[in-house]
């Protein structure tokens, strides 16, 4: 049949409960979209702040380690020529707290309460009395022999290797500012200028010589303070004593727990990894 000139052909439109289903199904797939972007995003920062952590963890393990094995080939040399001894005495018998008051309760990092890595620190980063100087990090920047105070000792002239600024305890300050401290993004160290005179001679350096020679680069004289150590902390336990009569000789080994925590992205949990080094002790299994 057709229709007349003056004659108009209606459609039907959407109803309003079609545009209503329509806005909630596009709205449902953009916020799974959104959510499947903000998830992988999540994997990879958190892949990369354990893999930050893991490399921290290591520094601190293969340091401890360089210690030992130092203090370990240098045994047969003059007492004056010894660089790593007081060092190694400093983490272990300085440092280590017996066995028996290594309680679960209070050095358990996942212990219930852990809620945060504020609370971490509160338990196990004590910031007064004697048990302040037992929880410490290295400055692994600093621990090498070129980078120490020279000393004489009789007729030697030495690198006197133990300083303020190589072993960082829980109560040390800089600035007012404890450098153990919670991490504000993933376990690390921020350094800073350790000598302003160095600036000084490394600038007439470069600027004598316009080379980048190894002794001129910034990245190796300068930036070795650490300003803060951020999420990472070790804690040495004295292992098995019994037998052990001499005074210096403390333990047979000693665990090194090495960890670290911080608030990984997107994650209401505080994130943690830990690392424990088993070292023995060279003057009681010779």
């Amino acid at each position: 049949m057709q229709l007349r000139r003056n004659q108009v052909k209606i459609t039907h439109g959407d109803t309003l409960i079609e545009v209503i289903l329509a806005l909630s199904i596009f709205a449902t797939l953009a916020v799974m979209a959104i959510h499947t972007m903000n998830s992988g995003m999540y994997q990879a920062e958190r892949a990369v702040e354990i893999t930050m952590a893991r490399n921290e963890i290591d520094a601190q393990a293969e340091a401890i380690r360089f210690i030992q094995n130092n203090y370990v080939a240098e045994r047969e040399y003059p007492a004056a020529k010894q660089q790593y001894s007081a060092l190694w005495r400093e983490i272990t018998a300085g440092k280590s707290i017996p066995a028996s008051e290594f309680k679960s309760e209070l050095y358990d990092i996942n212990n219930e309460n852990v809620h945060t890595c504020d609370d971490a620190y509160r338990l196990q980063v004590p910031r007064n009395g004697a048990v302040a100087n037992k929880v410490f990090a290295v400055n692994t920047r600093l621990l090498e022999p070129s980078s120490a105070i020279s000393a004489t000792v009789g007729q030697y002239t030495y690198q006197k290797l133990v300083d303020s600024e190589i072993l960082i305890s829980g109560n040390t300050k800089h600035s007012g500012e404890y450098v153990l401290r919670p991490a504000s993004l993933y376990p690390r160290g921020i350094f800073s200028v350790l000598n302003f005179g160095e600036i000084r001679d490394n600038a007439l350096s470069a600027g004598a010589t316009g080379t980048d020679t190894d002794s001129s680069l910034v990245e190796n004289k300068i930036y070795r303070r650490a300003d803060a150590i951020e999420g990472i902390w070790v804690i040495a336990v004295q292992g098995d004593s019994s037998g052990i009569t001499r005074a210096d000789h403390h333990a047979e080994f000693y665990d090194f727990y090495i960890r670290s925590c911080w608030q990984a992205t997107g994650s209401s949990a505080p994130s943690t990894l830990t690392t424990i080094v088993r070292l023995y002790n060279p003057e009681v299994i010779e």
